[in-house]
């Protein structure tokens, strides 16, 4: 074959006198550069930190942790912390103590594992997941996001016991423990309560209010063995699908337990969380020990009280100013 047979099959060289190169070949030459580029960037960075003391990020790490919760007057220690920042870094806290102003004992977990979404520090979605293991072994596993003014999250729970983590007594104020166990996921704009959607599932047994008093009455011990909380949220309303502690027979709670409480009904979501109304009906059975511990108490919910003993109210009005009637 000729010279310039060979040079008509073949055709010019790129960049050889000829067409200039093709589209195609300029893309593939810029990916093939910028491919590299990134890879010697994630190098530079990954050698770099496996330069700086593993004790000294973690340190760095906690002390940012302990500064955002600072101005709630929060405080955090661990006994011990391990980072890894291998194929997704991972922040683990043991011996766990979160101590709440004001509370009478703090918050105890015996682990916390953080991974954070490293994509949402791009996109300004912010979140990541969290593992918690409470005392006894119970299991909390938490993923959310957040990118302002919208709040997304999950959980998976299995046994944690609350009386034992004691973030109700740190939060809430008053002593009160169960076994929780359930799943469920909820979004919401903060701005607008309607957009609230989801459900929320939790089991939950083994459920104990200690003495004490609350608002200035003394409470005594109560136990109830079991619960159930499924909610369904969507549309502007959060619909009760099953609510209940204990169980109702005959008007009177089952043996072993204190009370039985039964509610349904929805929540109607406003444009402001005040706005909100509610319409729930709620059946109540309280044990002969309940009654004779509240010796008024018969007296107030005589309105609503049924022949076989138990009582009966609906709820009505705005959410943070229920209005109790008698139910039909």
């Amino acid at each position: 074959m000729t010279k310039a047979a060979a040079d008509v099959v073949s055709g010019p060289a790129e960049g050889e006198g000829g067409d200039a190169p093709s589209p195609l070949a300029r893309l593939r030459r810029i990916l093939r550069g910028t491919g590299w580029g990134l890879f010697a960037i994630a190098c530079l960075a990954f050698f770099t930190l496996l330069k700086v003391p593993d004790a000294k990020i973690r340190a760095y790490i906690h002390a940012q942790i302990s500064a955002a919760l600072a101005p709630r007057g929060i405080t955090l220690a661990a006994g011990q912390t391990e980072l890894s920042i291998l194929l997704r870094p991972t922040y683990v806290m043991k011996q766990v103590t979160i101590s709440v102003p004001g509370a009478s004992r703090p918050i105890k977990l015996d682990q916390v594992k953080v991974r954070p979404a490293l994509l949402g520090l791009i996109t300004g979605r912010y979140g990541g997941v969290a593992e918690i293991i409470g005392p006894g072994g119970g299991e909390l596993e938490l993923e959310g996001s957040y990118s302002k003014p919208h709040v997304s999250v999950t959980y998976d729970a299995d046994s944690l016991d609350l009386a034992k983590v004691g973030a109700l007594e740190a939060f809430a104020g008053f002593k009160v423990g169960a076994i929780v166990s359930g799943s469920g996921a909820l979004s919401v704009d903060l701005t607008r309560p309607e957009s609230l959607d989801g459900d929320v599932e939790l089991r939950l047994s083994k459920i104990r209010l200690d003495q004490q008093p609350l608002h200035g009455f003394p409470v005594p011990e109560i136990n109830v063995s079991k619960g159930t909380v499924n909610l369904a949220a969507g549309d502007g309303k959060v619909r009760v699908k099953d609510l209940t502690l204990g169980d109702l027979k005959g008007g009177a709670p089952a043996a072993g337990d204190d009370l039985g409480a039964r509610i349904s009904g929805r929540v109607a979501l406003g444009k402001q969380w005040e706005s909100s109304t509610l319409d729930l009906k709620v059946d109540l059975g309280l044990s002969e020990r309940i009654l004779k511990a509240f010796a008024l108490i018969d007296t107030f919910l005589r309105p609503g009280k049924k022949p076989d003993g138990s009582y009966s109210y609906q709820l009505s009005g705005q959410v943070l100013a229920p209005v109790p009637t008698p139910a039909k």
